[in-house]
């Protein structure tokens, strides 16, 4: 998922249109509706705007890290037997056996942004 469809599901998560978001930003909706459209890039500044705006990282805003925080990896070539067969077990697991391996391993995983407007 890249910037575009992170902005416009971090937008409508927190309950905003693009107006509203607009000004909390102060950029134009039109600038907001580029951007959820793909059909513009915002500058680095606009960036880091954004992700304080929603408590987010830039590299989440740009697609470069998942809801974890976690970074992706170009190459899965790179992973070890080990990583692939965790990988895989993972994959087959309920979200309640998942749930319960993120308590064990003190994995704390990021609410979805309620901000007070």
């Amino acid at each position: 998922m890249g910037f575009a469809e992170r902005l416009k599901e971090l937008r409508i998560s927190n309950g905003l249109t693009q107006i509203e978001l607009s000004k909390h930003l102060n950029y134009s909706q039109s600038i907001i509706s580029e951007w959820e459209k793909n059909g513009n890039q915002p500058t680095a500044q606009a960036i880091k705007t954004i992700s304080e705006f929603f408590n987010v990282s830039a590299d989440y805003l740009l697609g470069c890290e998942n809801d974890f925080g976690v970074k992706y990896y170009d190459e899965p070539s790179s992973f070890t037997p080990d990583e692939l067969q965790l990988i895989a077990a993972y994959r087959e697991m309920s979200q309640g056996k998942k749930q319960a391996l993120f308590s064990m391993l003190d994995i704390s995983t990021k609410e979805k942004i309620k901000k007070d407007l």
